[in-house]
């Protein structure tokens, strides 16, 4: 019996691990200081074990964190989702990710994402100039409606000075939240722009691990919350991850890293076995369902 995973993509900015470093962790410290010879039903003994011996690298836990849950279910013959707590609704909205672009183009592709069915669209920014990101996000307002879940990704890619800028000049496109605008250690410069703008602030970058939500709830520098269980660490650490968002009252909303497909099953069981998460949207990587692979 085989347990089977997928890290999804890598970034040299997000989490700072690449395919190669991913690899080298699981092989040369994991796997032999953790893994051989113990019962790969143990699940939280063994993440206990990687949050020991190994510092950061969530994403290479994460994969083997999914592989395990993988491999358990498959043992008990039951979806992973059963492993989480049995399943809570029979299905999650989805939102699609805009690709970065003109105002035109990224408003034409917002109109395919919604005669496809989708409810959320997030859009990214930098393709062009300040003024191309606030005519972009009129844009695709006009196109998808007063009543469309719309959101925008800075990335962290915006100064407070800039963030301020295109927010108060977007506010009036009625955005349901904008993710990440300053750079992930500017918990001080979140809640600071929180508190000038209408529109709601999510964190992503800035909610890595359990002490980082915490700063974020003691400084109110956030709205809501974005995770993915790659950043997380896995089903275990993201469940530990809900429960803090959860205490503190803040909605969250589930994105995914580009991969094979696979990189999105884990999600898709969590966000049905939680009950708080199942509120929220889960994100689809939308060019990959645009063109069916």
């Amino acid at each position: 019996t085989v347990g089977i995973s997928d890290s999804g993509d890598t970034s040299s900015w997000y989490r700072g691990e690449l395919q190669e470093s991913i690899i080298a962790m699981i092989t040369r410290v994991i796997a032999p200081r953790i893994l051989i010879g113990e019962d790969p039903r143990n699940i939280e003994k063994i993440v206990a074990k990687m949050d020991l011996l190994v510092r950061d690298n969530n994403q290479a836990k994460a994969t083997v964190d999914f592989a395990l849950h993988d491999l358990k279910g498959k043992l008990l013959g039951v979806p992973v989702y059963e492993l989480l707590g049995g399943r809570t609704t029979e299905g999650s909205r989805q939102g699609w990710v805009l690709s970065a672009g003109k105002p035109e183009d990224v408003a034409a592709e917002a109109d395919k994402a919604k005669k496809l069915g989708f409810e959320l669209f997030k859009m990214k920014i930098g393709h062009g100039t300040l003024q191309d990101d606030i005519d972009m996000v009129h844009a695709v307002r006009d196109t998808v409606g007063p009543d469309a879940v719309l959101t925008i990704d800075a990335n962290g890619f915006w100064s407070y000075e800039k963030a301020l800028h295109v927010i108060r000049r977007i506010d009036s496109a009625g955005l349901d939240l904008i993710e990440q605008p300053l750079p992930h250690w500017d918990i001080e410069g979140m809640a600071r722009l929180r508190a000038q703008v209408k529109t709601p602030i999510y964190a992503d970058e800035s909610a890595q691990e359990l002490h980082n939500l915490k700063e974020i709830i003691d400084r109110r520098a956030a709205d809501g919350l974005f995770i993915k269980l790659q950043k997380a660490g896995g089903l275990v650490k993201a469940q530990r991850w809900l429960t803090m968002a959860r205490l503190a009252g803040l909605p969250v909303h589930c994105g995914c890293m580009i991969g094979s497909g696979l990189e999105h099953s884990p999600a898709a069981h969590l966000w049905v076995a939680n009950e708080w998460a199942s509120q929220g949207l889960n994100e689809s990587i939308g060019p990959l369902l645009i063109h069916g692979t």
